[in-house]
């Protein structure tokens, strides 16, 4: 089974994977699935890095400058960042389950016998999350 995100929706996946409370087996299903997030994870940061290093201004050793806690760009140089860093935020990512396949049953199943109360962004990823596993 290969499932399909976008890359500014793993952190939030992440995120809500890992407060679930969760019992031996299904822990171990959620750590399977989450070493192949944080894979996802650090392809979009390293994509969002090779961004930062060719619009934001450089310090004297090469890499992004950082003033008052932000990237400093210049020269037009942020809407060109932020365009890009749109479309990578929103270039889909595919994790590819095939090799698991009781990890997509057991999540699967968490997910659909999930019976906790959600709210705001909690409840925002866990419908996305069972659009990705086609929890009905």
């Amino acid at each position: 089974m290969k499932l399909t995100l976008k890359n500014v929706e793993i952190n939030k996946v992440s995120t809500f994977m890992y407060k679930l409370e969760l019992k031996a087996k299904q822990s171990r299903s959620r750590t399977k699935f989450m070493r192949l997030l944080d894979e996802k994870q650090e392809e979009y940061k390293e994509g969002n890095d090779e961004l930062l290093s060719m619009y934001a201004v450089k310090d004297e050793a090469g890499q992004p400058k950082i003033v008052d806690n932000q990237y400093e760009f210049e020269n037009g140089n942020l809407e060109k960042y932020i365009d890009e860093r749109a479309e990578l935020d929103n270039e889909e990512v595919i994790i590819n389950l095939e090799d698991y396949p009781k990890v997509f049953e057991t999540l699967f199943k968490v997910l659909d016998e999930l019976d906790i109360q959600l709210k705001e962004e909690d409840a925002v990823t866990y419908d996305r999350l069972c659009e990705v596993f086609r929890v009905e």
